[in-house]
């Protein structure tokens, strides 16, 4: 069977609209994640509400028209900071990111919440989960992504370690 040249030129269309439609699908992702990389960590802060206040107004400066919420959500579940593609948070094409800060995470107990926390989020129709975790166990990014692979939350959550020196790992 031989394929002429326009069934050609239509697999690829088809194929760069694909590629297309996920390269800027991702694109305000990739700027979010970034942006929390660029981030530096606030001299003096004592607990976490203090770390996250300072990654809020960071993000604040970096997306000005964008809708960003600290402390959102339902009563059970309330994420550190959301932060929406658009500045209406009901516009039906906006992605919506839940960035929850943890401090010093080493206990399977916080982990177990976070992990429940996370699932929450999915069900929420949130779109990706990023976890910011400031001076964790070492131990902690093995034990998540496996807790993560078990209960089916593999590409949907994304963590950013960040040590007590400021040094950045995703």
């Amino acid at each position: 069977m031989e394929i002429n040249k326009s069934t050609w030129i239509w697999v690829a269309g088809i194929g760069l609209l694909v590629l297309a439609i996920w390269y800027f699908a991702g694109k305000f992702f990739r700027k979010v994640t970034e942006s929390i990389f660029s981030w530096v960590l606030p001299q003096g802060a004592k607990n976490e509400s203090d770390y996250k206040k300072s990654l809020a107004s960071h993000l604040r400066k970096l997306f000005p028209k964008r809708w960003l919420l600290e402390e959102s959500g339902t009563k059970r579940r309330k994420a550190d900071i959301t932060l929406h593609s658009s500045n209406n948070p009901d516009e039906e094409n906006s992605e919506k990111y839940a960035i929850e800060l943890k401090l010093k995470l080493s206990s399977n107990t916080e982990l177990d919440r976070l992990v429940g926390q996370v699932m929450g989020y999915k069900e929420d129709g949130y779109d990706k989960t990023i976890i910011v975790s400031i001076d964790a166990d070492p131990n902690f990014a093995s034990l998540l992504e496996n807790k993560c692979n078990i209960e089916g939350l593999n590409g949907f959550m994304v963590v950013i370690g960040i040590n007590s020196n400021g040094q950045k790992v995703a």
